[in-house]
């Protein structure tokens, strides 16, 4: 009788000990996937001060005059991380001249894409369902200096095209109809070897 008893007792401490390792493999795991889409410091958190130079020396995906000027490699990571359905995250740093920098923090979460952003000293937050992809041939290609643009953009409709977003801002802007919802997050233009 003692004998059963304390088998019962064992058997209830090692099950308690298989659940508790549980939980904290679970916790571990948890932490990890939330530090994949992390970036530090917050966007919220970056000086008022804080400039291309910086943004440059801290690495992160930077945009000069809508192209990327660098960070591919960490843009491609994230692309190919997201597209195998795992969570990551990358903070894209838009520089125009005479304007005043645009940093953006773009995260994946397994099924969806959040852009993280300042606006009017606030933290707004975005969620799209899909990141899609264009390539587009620049409307006068016989004169342009320009092959071709590569852009990604976030939207809600997969079968969205660049062509028709960018097209609905303007007729929301001449006409007053709605705009698909989209946000540009990647464009390289690639052009023409030069003739000699």
């Amino acid at each position: 009788m003692k004998k059963t008893e304390k088998n019962r007792k064992n058997k209830r401490i090692l099950i308690a000990g298989i659940a508790a390792t549980g939980v904290a493999v679970l916790c571990i795991v948890l932490a990890i996937l939330s530090a994949r889409t992390k970036i530090n410091p917050p966007i919220n958190k970056l000086p008022d001060d804080y400039s291309l130079e910086d943004a440059k020396s801290d690495g992160y995906v930077i945009y000069e005059n809508q192209d990327i000027s660098q960070g591919q490699e960490k843009w491609d990571k994230f692309l190919k991380t997201s597209q195998a359905g795992k969570p990551c995250a990358v903070r894209l740093v838009f520089s125009e001249k005479n304007a005043k920098l645009k940093i953006y923090d773009l995260s994946y979460n397994g099924k969806e894409y959040t852009l993280k952003f300042m606006e009017k000293d606030k933290l707004v937050s975005e969620t799209y369902l899909y990141l899609l992809k264009s390539e587009e041939i620049p409307p006068i290609a016989s004169i342009s200096s320009i092959e071709k643009r590569i852009i990604y953009f976030l939207a809600d409709d997969p079968n969205l095209t660049w062509k028709q977003a960018y097209q609905s801002t303007m007729n929301e802007q001449v006409s007053g109809t709605k705009a698909y919802r989209y946000f540009r997050v990647y464009c390289n233009s690639i052009y023409k070897p030069a003739e000699n």
